[in-house]
């Protein structure tokens, strides 16, 4: 086998960021008020949103 070369795609690589975003919104939203972990469990796709295309509207302010 000599020494394998690992190669990781675009999407992989997109796919552990967002795994590991997920894991620290996960973590922080189990120290919120039930009220508001919810809120923040329905707006999860803001976090995946690109600074640039987030709207007003989409983010509740």
């Amino acid at each position: 086998m000599g020494k394998p070369i690992i190669i990781a795609g675009r999407f992989h690589f997109c796919r552990y960021i967002y795994c590991g975003l997920d894991r620290v919104r996960i973590r922080v939203q189990q120290t919120f008020h039930d009220c508001d972990r919810m809120k923040c469990k329905r707006m999860k796709h803001v976090f995946h949103e690109a600074k640039g295309e987030l709207k007003k509207e989409s983010y509740g302010i």
